[in-house]
């Protein structure tokens, strides 16, 4: 058997003006990608992810006109460290020069900076940035040109199938024509989100990928254990594939030997006493690593609900994990009192004297 060949990274103050696939060896040619979620993939996270199987770390999305303007967003909401690397800051918006300006403050800090076409949700709708951009061609290569010409660092972008695979085959063309150096596919639709949503259209990201030989390229959608990310990268041929969902729930699932979930939870609870986010991110990840057993020990998720520090949520990890090494079960929770409902005639009738 001949040896296997592991991609080093080069100092990102070593790269100079890499490009494309030399770029992409120069981050060590990663294979496994942990998704920019707000509120999900903060620091402590991707230090975590980085230890147990992930090879590239994204960013969570920050709204480049915040960023831009107020310092207090960015001190609140940007953190860093030297093992945060390979590191992809991700901004959103629809205005070259404000999102230039935002990503200036990050150029030294990170390996590449991304421009999100992807995002599906309501207020990227009222904001006019993500995923509904994708009709305005003129504002994508725009962000994306004027980044790539102006930056240190290399520029790359994210986007979501169209409905027609030659439009979407367009896109990712125009996308790498304006300087984007890797490109990112997530194979569902603007319109295709939520609980219902169809898995992933990992045919139509092959499509697209075999059309881009010359781009590194990632595949997103549809990846919840190691065995689903292998399928995804034999079926797409795409460079590197990314996690979003699965993650929350299971953050080592990148891993030959991912971790119980109250494994992940100390591990995270570690980086979060070393780098503090907000009061909500160790709590709530916590929930989500241990859900399951939290729906059941329903006293304990309530004491979660009053935590804010590790220090405080150990403890109620201690006690979970007791109880389920011992086969406590709490008894049902008391049934909450029905609400009083006001029949529509009373509704009718205090309507009536209103009016009198």
């Amino acid at each position: 058997m001949g040896m296997i060949t592991i991609p080093l990274m080069i100092p990102r103050q070593e790269r100079g003006n890499l490009r494309y696939y030399d770029f992409w060896r120069a981050i060590g040619a990663p294979k496994y990608v942990l998704a920019p979620m707000v509120d999900v993939s903060e620091l402590p996270l991707r230090l975590f992810c980085l230890q147990n199987g992930t090879e590239l770390c994204y960013s969570p999305m920050y709204n480049c006109k915040q960023f831009a303007a107020l310092s207090q967003y960015r001190t609140d909401f940007f953190q860093t460290c030297p093992e945060d690397s390979p590191l992809f800051v991700q901004f959103c918006g629809d205005n070259p020069e404000i999102m230039l300006e935002a990503a200036r403050y990050v150029e030294n800090h990170c390996d590449a900076v991304d421009v999100n076409f992807g995002c599906p949700q309501g207020i990227a709708k009222r904001g006019h940035y993500g995923a509904f951009l994708q009709d305005e061609w003129d504002i994508m290569r725009s962000l994306v040109h004027t980044l790539h010409t102006n930056l240190k660092v290399p520029v790359t972008a994210k986007f979501r199938k169209q409905n027609d695979p030659l439009r979407t085959v367009r896109m990712a063309e125009m996308l790498r024509d304006a300087g984007a150096q890797v490109l990112c596919m997530h194979g569902r639709t603007r319109e295709e989100k939520g609980r219902d949503a169809p898995p992933a259209d990992w045919e139509a990201i092959r499509l697209v990928r075999e059309a881009l030989v010359g781009v590194p390229f990632i595949a997103n959608g549809s990846v919840y254990t190691l065995d689903d990310a292998k399928s995804c990268l034999e079926k797409t041929k795409a460079d590197a594939v990314m996690a979003g969902d699965g993650m929350r729930k299971q953050p080592s699932l990148f891993s030959s030997n991912p971790l119980s979930p109250f494994e992940c939870s100390r591990q995270l609870l570690t980086f979060c006493a070393k780098y503090p986010t907000s009061h909500a991110f160790a709590r709530d990840r916590t929930l989500q690593m241990n859900l399951k057993s939290f729906e059941i020990h329903y006293d304990l998720r309530d004491k979660l609900a009053e935590a804010h520090t590790p220090d405080e949520i150990n403890p109620i990890l201690d006690s979970l994990e007791e109880r389920i090494q011992t086969g406590f079960v709490p008894d049902p929770p008391p049934p909450r009192e029905k609400p009083e409902f006001i029949s529509i005639d009373d509704v009718m009738e205090g309507i009536s004297l209103f009016q009198e």
